[in-house]
């Protein structure tokens, strides 16, 4: 990554690393410091990156592994998240021209395959939000236990840096104009419409995916009646 081409294309504090054992540790350290908003934090590549629910993102070298310190309450965690996919598929879109979708909530997909995950985690006391991204770039191979899920997006040398500007910028210029995305998350996102299978109290449930809300939220249409997902995981079936 060239981090001085990176600073003349986003125009907050940069941060620019070889090796972190995660981007959005780093980002939580420094918000904690009262790092100012939008400062940026990157890496080539990642020892401990992280999921949702506890998992761990693989993040070896030569993806695009970014967080931004946002000025959010952390309340506002699902949004993000949805403005951050959103995001994700603009860029891809206007830089490299490849159409992506969205699975709910967090998760970017290139040819059914997931190119992008999306982390954002809160200092609520400080009423600060860290909002990690991670993309799998130019590459081939992954360990077995994800290949079957796991795809890349091809980016030029010369375009990752533009990449993770735009996206950056976009989160940055637009997080206070969340509302106004939703249309975009929903026009991109695979899970409405289809029958979806998650837990819920304990219970295994299935139903149909009808809407998002304004905060990020999938309603879901079950026997039982209507259900609101903020947080966990879904399993389409189309």
């Amino acid at each position: 990554m060239d981090i001085e081409l990176l600073k003349k294309l986003y125009h907050y504090p940069v941060y620019g690393y070889d090796i972190v054992d995660s981007t959005n540790k780093i980002a939580l350290d420094m918000a904690k410091s009262c790092a100012v908003h939008g400062s940026l934090i990157v890496a080539d590549s990642q020892t401990v990156g992280r999921g949702r629910l506890g998992r761990s993102f693989y993040s070896p070298e030569g993806g695009l592994y970014m967080s931004i310190v946002l000025d959010m309450n952390p309340q506002f965690a699902g949004e993000i998240t949805t403005l951050c996919a959103v995001a994700v598929c603009i860029a891809a879109k206007k830089l490299l021209n490849i159409e992506l979708k969205i699975k709910w909530v967090n998760d970017c997909l290139y040819e059914n395959k997931k190119v992008c995950g999306i982390l954002c985690e809160g200092l609520p006391q400080m009423g600060k939000c860290v909002a990690g991204i991670g993309i799998n770039i130019n590459r081939e191979e992954f360990p077995s236990d994800i290949s079957e899920k796991a795809g890349s997006i091809i980016v030029d040398e010369n375009k990752r840096e533009e990449l993770c500007a735009y996206i950056a910028n976009y989160v940055v210029n637009e997080i206070h104009n969340i509302p106004k995305h939703m249309a975009e998350y929903k026009k991109r996102l695979i899970t409405l419409n289809k029958k979806v299978y998650f837990t819920f109290e304990g219970k295994n449930i299935e139903g149909i995916a009808i809407d998002i809300d304004d905060t990020g939220a999938l309603i879901v249409n079950t026997e039982s009646g209507i259900i609101k997902l903020i947080s966990g995981e879904v399993s389409v079936r189309t």
